[in-house]
């Protein structure tokens, strides 16, 4: 809700929490790795969907999102 509220600071926040309580929350990780993206912060959004793909191979939103992190940090 944070993050679609605008507040992406206030996102990471939360699903930091979220993703140390259940580290394998593969959710909350794609939430973390687009937080991350929209904060600029692409090596660690990279890392958050790669954590996400670990959990749950055939997840299309982190597989997208690392897909577009990757080309990004390849510019």
């Amino acid at each position: 809700a944070a993050l679609q509220g605008g507040r992406p600071v206030e996102a990471m926040k939360a699903l930091g929490v979220a993703t140390n309580l259940l580290p394998n929350h593969y959710a909350a990780l794609t939430g973390l790795g687009e937080t991350y993206e929209r904060l600029g912060q692409l090596e660690n959004a990279a890392n958050a969907y790669a954590r996400a793909l670990a959990v749950r191979p055939n997840h299309t939103p982190a597989s997208i999102g690392l897909a577009r992190v990757q080309a990004d940090l390849q510019r």
